[in-house]
């Protein structure tokens, strides 16, 4: 009986983990898009926190949380970052944790404020399964392996174009595993983690001096599964008298046979907090009641204190 447990149980966990963790808010987490995003912000340092619930209303939720510290052009040109990642699912709390890092570099092309840049991206990760809370008939059959580690690695490309002084459009494309690296906990070698493609782009509108408009297409494909999303962040400057500056933040996006996602959140000068929800869409929302992932982030930004950077002339932030 337990073998059969096991069969099913790693079929259902492999369908289920065959698309990589996903965030709602896709352009946080930015080393998880595209490595060559890494950098795109408009302060020297940024510290960012993201969290997600989903499918609290079907089973134990699934949860995953990422804390990633980026650097902008610690020497001129060349971007950095590293990025935690949890991931816990299921009563069984399979968990995905691990570390990357991530490494870009930016030539400028063309006209100025036209860029390209392409990165780079190493992990390590361990995955874990506990068994403690489940039931089996047979307990006298040894357990298989509850854990395994593994090298990923990704690669990627981003192109920034200005049309003109209210206009750009920020693209790319990356591939994440491409090295397969292997998942069975049964030592399968016919087990790995297939490769991921996402493709990527964003058009960065202001509208008037205090509304910004966002429209962003985003496809990822691992295997047979997909995700595509389509939607449109608002920006709206409420306040930029010294020394504060106050955005506010909205953003609705459809993922495509899955979920209508609402996002609501306020930037105050380099901090910024954003709140989003996902309504199901899918075949499940009958049993989900149409509920699906809450998430939230944080994200804080700040410069270093030189002679060179207090003399420089503020502009408007591009990527808020």
């Amino acid at each position: 009986m337990k073998q059969l447990f096991c069969i099913v149980f790693f079929v259902l966990t492999f369908f289920a983990t065959a698309q990589d963790i996903h965030f709602s808010q896709v352009n946080i987490t930015k080393s998880i898009l595209n490595p060559s995003l890494v950098g795109y912000q408009d302060n020297d340092f940024q510290l960012q926190f993201q969290r997600r619930s989903q499918w609290a209303s079907v089973s134990v939720p699934f949860v995953t949380s990422s804390i990633a510290f980026d650097v902008k052009e610690i020497i001129p040109t060349h971007s950095v970052g590293l990025n935690f990642i949890n991931d816990v699912a299921g009563d069984s709390h399979f968990s995905t944790s691990g570390l990357n890092f991530s490494y870009s570099k930016k030539w400028h092309i063309g006209g100025k404020g036209n860029n390209i840049s392409f990165g780079g991206l190493m992990g390590a990760f361990q995955r874990k399964i506990d068994f403690s809370a489940l039931i089996f008939e047979d307990n006298t059959e040894t357990l298989i392996n509850q854990s395994f580690m593994f090298l990923d690695f990704g690669i990627g490309t981003v192109y920034e174009y200005n049309i003109d002084k209210t206009t750009t459009i920020l693209s790319g494309v990356s591939v994440y595993h491409f090295n397969r690296p292997k998942q069975s906990l049964m030592e399968n070698n016919d087990v790995f983690l297939y490769e991921k493609y996402n493709a990527h782009a964003t058009i960065i509108y202001l509208i008037t001096p205090k509304f910004q408009l966002k429209p962003t297409v985003y496809y990822s494909q691992q295997s047979k599964d997909y995700e595509f999303l389509l939607g449109s962040g608002f920006n709206y400057l409420l306040s930029e008298i010294s020394p504060q500056t106050i955005v506010l933040r909205s953003v609705i996006y459809n993922r495509w046979n899955d979920a209508f996602i609402l996002a609501f959140g306020i930037k105050i000068n380099h901090f910024e907090s954003m709140v989003s929800y996902d309504i199901n869409t899918s075949s499940l929302a009958n049993a989900s009641s149409n509920q699906g992932g809450i998430e939230f982030s944080i994200v804080y930004q700040w410069d270093m204190i030189t002679k060179e950077k207090e003399i420089q002339i503020k502009k408007c932030p591009k990527y808020l």
